[in-house]
């Protein structure tokens, strides 16, 4: 608050008062006057005004139960963010009831201070609070000074560095050793907070000592019109994934250095960068979250990386999560979109699931599942992460497709279905396949096609294995496959000679003389019915033939 200081440039051995006659007559001089006021203090010559001041702070109401209240009950709302200080000047010593309660001098910019920290006060009109003071430079954890006003009691000595949620760590300085200040970088402007995060408006004009690591080639410095906005949250949270916890080992031999961000090694970090390809390189470490090297997207999109510089927004963390509560999440990209991850890629959809190109590849080196028709619940999987324990990405199920209702599988003049391993299609009673005229299954090894009645054709190693079963004729059981249209033919064909066997024996003739045959031995009665029963065998085995076609009933 404003007051009143004797000059330090002057020494004081006393001064006499110039005398002051009250009994002089006659109209005031601006003299006299300024004489008559000088009486009962020292020159206000020897004086100098100070219109800010110091000022420690004895309470800050950042919690409704420290808020005063009004005669009718209600809490002062507008007090939050409010403090009571003590200026160390013009009120030390003065008792803490006595103390005026200064708001903040931005009300949309407020610097919350901790108690014992020393503020800058003023007044205009009533008394406000600038953010603290740095009374140690070096640490943005905090900057407490307790008692540098004077007057204060044992139980409040006793509250020193003792706060509600606030932590001091157990250090000489009273300051957290692993939060420290960001390195400062010419023509950067900084914003740090408490508890290790900060925003920095910088540029690539500095070398970047980490530019070169992972492989990647040195930031040359000088680089002009390369503006960049480095947000980061969590200093130095995350040299566990990294194996670097020496790093903060090597802090506390230096207490007082500096550091740099790290978008690998701070908890959270969101940069904006500028510049052309090659400028402002950031080395981002993709191994603990990149899928086998991201083989297809290295091979899709050039192994485009953060690293290769430009203009660019990378956003680092252990968990992003996108939202939108009520509209659209829109993605536009000119050369692609590349998904890498080590564990699992899920789309849930209530409506639909589109996609439009003139290509689709599916790559799958283990299993390819097409599932419907089943419930989220049936799907629960077994198992899961063997660091974070979530659920394993998918089950393991012989189910390829699978729908209680009216589903389809429809795709252009080619469909495929194909895997590495054993696989089948499994469809239900009311299931088929169809196409135009001149289409065909083509089965490869160990390939089959089931029905829920045990119903199936099964393709083994080799066409001696080419077996069939019908579960309504049980009496057939697991059979060999033959072509049964031509066996059947063939059969005719057999069974016709025999019908002109039986003929040709009718009409045998005795013995021959000169006359001529005796005439057909075979033509008697008795010779004639057994050909006839004959006959009758020889049509009954070619309907049973028939009957052996694996057609339904």
């Amino acid at each position: 608050m404003a007051y009143f200081g004797r000059r330090s440039d002057q020494k004081y051995s006393g001064r006499k008062r110039k005398p002051y006659n009250k009994d002089t007559g006659g109209l005031q001089t601006g003299g006299s006057v300024a004489n008559r006021m000088s009486q009962g203090k020292d020159n206000l010559q020897d004086y100098e005004f100070y219109e800010i001041e110091l000022a420690e702070v004895m309470m800050v109401y950042d919690n409704p139960e420290k808020l005063p209240k009004y005669e009718d009950g209600t809490k002062s709302w507008e007090l939050m963010g409010a403090i009571k200080a003590r200026p160390v000047n013009s009120q030390k010593n003065l008792p803490l009831d006595a103390l005026k309660i200064y708001l903040p001098f931005v009300a949309n910019q407020t610097h919350v201070p901790l108690r014992g920290e020393l503020v800058v006060v003023s007044k205009y009109n009533q008394v406000f609070y600038y953010q603290p003071v740095s009374m140690h430079p070096q640490s943005p954890n905090a900057n407490i000074y307790p008692g540098t006003s004077g007057l204060r009691s044992a139980n409040q000595a006793k509250e020193d560095f003792l706060y509600d949620h606030f932590e001091i760590p157990d250090d000489e300085s009273g300051n957290d050793p692993f939060i420290r200040r960001l390195m400062p970088h010419e023509g950067d402007i900084t914003f740090e907070g408490r508890f290790g995060q900060s925003i920095r408006f910088g540029s690539a004009i500095k070398d970047d000592p980490k530019a070169n690591e992972g492989g990647g080639t040195p930031r040359p410095g000088g680089i002009q019109n390369t503006p960049n906005i480095m947000i980061r949250s969590g200093q130095l949270h995350s040299t566990g994934i990294f194996n670097k916890d020496n790093v903060k080992e090597t802090l506390k031999n230096e207490p007082l250095k500096p550091v740099e961000e790290d978008i690998n090694l701070d908890g959270s970090s969101l940069y904006l960068t500028s510049g052309k390809k090659g400028e402002q390189k950031i080395n981002l470490d993709l191994k603990p979250s990149n899928s086998k090297d991201h083989e297809l997207m290295n091979k899709v999109h050039r192994n485009k990386q953060p690293k290769d510089g430009g203009e660019q927004i990378i956003l680092n963390s252990d968990r992003i999560t996108f939202n939108s509560k009520r509209n659209e999440i829109l993605g536009f990209s000119a050369l692609g979109i590349g998904w890498s991850t080590k564990w699992s890629f899920t789309i849930d959809a209530d409506k639909q699931f589109a996609v439009s190109t003139p290509k689709i590849r599916l790559y799958a080196e283990e299993e390819f599942q097409m599932i419907t028709g089943t419930s989220a619940k049936e799907l629960a999987p077994k198992g899961g992460h063997p660091d974070t324990g979530d659920p394993a990405p998918f089950p393991s199920s012989e189910v390829l497709m699978q729908d209680a209702g009216a589903s389809g599988l429809q795709m252009g003049e080619t469909v495929m279905l194909s895997s590495h391993a054993p696989s089948h299609l499994k469809l239900d009673k009311d299931a088929h396949l169809e196409s135009e005229p001149g289409a065909f299954v083509h089965c490869a090894d160990c390939a089959g096609m089931y029905s829920d009645k045990e119903s199936y054709l099964k393709v083994g190693g080799g066409q001696e294995d080419l077996t069939a079963k019908v579960s309504s004729r049980e009496d057939l059981g697991e059979q060999t496959l033959m072509g049964g249209e031509k066996l059947t033919e063939t059969f005719d064909k057999m069974l016709d000679t025999l019908v002109d066997l039986g003929d040709k024996i009718l009409n045998l003739t005795a013995v021959a003389t000169a006359v001529g045959p005796t005439g057909p031995i075979s033509s008697g009665p008795p010779n004639v019915a057994a050909i006839e029963q004959w006959k009758g065998t020889v049509e009954a085995v070619r309907a049973e033939i028939c009957d052996c076609l694996l057609k339904p009933k």
